[in-house]
């Protein structure tokens, strides 16, 4: 424990100093470097070989000067972290915090209130705030205990990190000693603790808990949240000082952080003080920076607004636009070609002098979800055009690689972007070792490089949460912002209708039986040959839009004739034009049979 050394060898508490001990006249104004000689450490005093984590029983020679810095800070948050809090800049390295008056505020209202509830923009300095409290609030105090709450543990542990960082850079005289020094838990000479923890049911019951914070409260998937608010609740409420600290950007309307948000000084088992931090608030953060920030979400005002604009967006809402989706209804119409017994429509022939893609989602064949590919026309990037579906949800997957090689033939050979989750790796298998396919786009899950830049050489995409999200923000952009885009599928558009924003920000269909979204993905996969990293490999791009899309492309090569000759009419190398369609069961043959015949067609014997 540290100890004030005087002549008379008296020991007294720096944090408890009587004020008759403190002779004004001896004070000084404090300088940064004021204390600097006196704040080494002599070997054997120091905690983990770390000459800036002074042990439990490091003694110091504290000055009146110095007992007043410790006073003057215990008093007053907003004073202890301008003198002696430091943060990391990428541009000027380390330097003293200068707060600003969003950041007062909100410290203030830290100070008063037990129970706080932010609702901040991104890139406003959320975390420096969690870290100057939960580090002022254990210096200076004996035996509080600081639980960080994150969406993700490696958040947690991030946040931590920067406490322990932040705890460095104090003065040594300053600081409280270590106990213990870990990546989920610090704890002081003082016996006050930080420490991170997990949204589980038993996370912190039965413990004692003076200053919850919970960082990206409303990302939190729900379930956990109610299931960690029950553990935690009799905690606090057992306690008339017990403090939290909630903060997060919205996240739609159905989850706890919106209700107590929106409930906040309305009464209740808790009497909650709200605060807003808006993006125009961060010095810096000026219209262009908006611009900018909108242009990287590629033009979504809608996601900008929640992202920076703390609007809390209808959960439910769909991925395109009402609007939009009644004018896509308005260019549906009738294929001029129908094969594989009407799963393949056709609305446009193929034309070897236009830009193909292909999307491709797969199913099992067992009459749940259908394996689907979509085609899209990319020559007019103002224009981009559905040309072609297949939708089929009773296709194995075999069989499906056979008829997709055939449709792929058909448009030319153009890219296939292949959804590989679940069966999808099967059909890409039989696609490229049977039917010798080679225009497969691999998308890796860490970086999205090709497979010169990544260790990931799988083809095909994985849809998991980021790439998903990257997709559906992208056909977003090209649906409802461009509106660049026409579908002449009616099933498609009533699949875009029902997919839907759930309450932890993940994209898919409504509820329900026979409720599918496996023409959206087709479709979201196919958009996704658009997205930088993949369109710059397959594609020059001769022009870009404002927002930094490709606006003209063009192919970096022309194939010859004799390498992918289109085939135009689905033959496959039969001739005498298309294939024809396999005959119900229901259908009168003998009637069936003779208009063959008089066709042309040869009973097969």
């Amino acid at each position: 424990m540290k100890k004030l050394i005087k002549d008379d060898d008296d020991e007294i508490d720096p944090l408890n100093v009587p004020e008759d001990k403190i002779d004004p006249k001896e004070l000084t104004d404090f300088t940064e470097d004021t204390f600097a000689d006196e704040d080494e450490l002599d070997k054997g005093e120091y905690y983990l070989n770390n000459k800036r984590l002074p042990r439990v029983d490091t003694q110091f020679n504290w000055s009146p000067e110095m007992l007043k810095e410790i006073a003057k800070s215990k008093d007053d948050i907003r004073y202890f972290s301008e003198k002696y809090f430091f943060i990391t800049t990428l541009d000027e390295g380390k330097k003293r915090i200068k707060l600003f008056p969003y950041q007062k505020r909100i410290l203030k209202a830290l100070e008063r209130n037990r129970f706080n509830i932010i609702c901040a923009s991104r890139q406003t300095g959320k975390t420096t705030l969690m870290t100057i409290f939960a580090l002022w609030s254990t210096c200076f105090e004996k035996d509080k205990r600081v639980i960080i709450v994150a969406n993700k543990e490696k958040t947690a542990i991030m946040i931590l990190r920067r406490i322990q960082l932040a705890y460095q850079q104090l003065p040594n005289w300053f600081k409280p000693g270590i106990k213990q020094w870990g990546t989920t838990e610090i704890i002081f000479a003082n016996d006050s603790s930080i420490s991170i923890s997990t949204t589980t049911g038993s996370a912190a019951r039965g413990e004692s808990v003076n200053i919850l914070i919970i960082d990206e409260m409303a990302h939190i998937q729900q379930h956990l949240v109610d299931e960690f608010w029950a553990s935690v609740v009799p905690v606090i409420s057992s306690s008339k000082k017990t403090k939290i600290f909630a903060v997060s950007t919205p996240n739609g309307t159905g989850n706890m952080f919106y209700d107590i948000y929106s409930g906040a000084g309305q009464g209740g088992l808790f009497s909650w003080h709200k605060e807003q931090i808006d993006w125009w608030e961060y010095p810096g953060h000026d219209k262009k920076w908006a611009r900018d920030q909108l242009a990287l979400l590629g033009g979504d005002q809608q996601l900008f607004d929640q992202e920076f604009g703390n609007k809390f967006i209808e959960t439910g809402e769909t991925a395109v636009d009402k609007d939009v989706i009644e004018n896509l209804k308005k260019s549906c119409c009738d294929p001029i070609f129908t094969f594989e017994n009407d799963h393949y429509k056709i609305w446009k022939e193929p034309n070897p002098s236009h830009i193909y893609a292909i999307g491709v989602d797969v199913g099992e064949g067992v009459g749940e979800a259908a394996s689907t590919a979509q085609v899209l026309d990319l020559t007019d990037l103002t224009n981009i055009e559905q040309v072609a579906s297949y939708h089929d949800n009773l296709i194995d997957p075999s069989r499906f690689a056979y008829v997709l090689n055939r449709i792929a033939n058909h448009w030319g050979c153009p890219p296939l972007l292949i959804e590989r989750n679940n069966c999808g790796g099967e059909l890409i298998a039989v696609l490229r070792d049977t039917h010798h396919y080679l225009n497969i786009v691999s998308y890796n899950r860490s970086s999205g490089m090709d497979t010169q830049e990544s260790k990931d050489i799988r083809l095909g995409i994985v849809s998991h949460t980021n790439s998903k999200y990257n997709a559906v923000m992208n056909m977003r952009y090209w649906l409802n912002t461009l509106n660049a885009v026409r579908i002449h599928d009616l099933g498609t558009v009533h699949e875009i209708e029902t997919f839907i924003r759930y309450p932890n920000g993940t994209w898919k269909k409504k509820g329900g039986k026979h409720v599918y979204d496996d023409r959206v993905c087709g479709l979201m996969w196919a958009l996704f040959m658009l997205q930088e990293v993949i369109v710059e490999r397959y594609f020059e791009i001769c022009q870009y839009d404002n927002l930094g899309k490709p606006l003209i492309i063009k192919p970096y090569t022309v194939n010859a004739p004799e390498f992918f000759k289109l085939d135009k009419y689905y033959q496959s190398g039969i001739g005498g034009g298309p294939l024809p369609a396999f005959m119900d069961s229901r259908v009168d043959l003998d009637e069936g049979i003779q208009d063959l015949i008089h066709q042309g067609w040869q009973v097969y014997k």
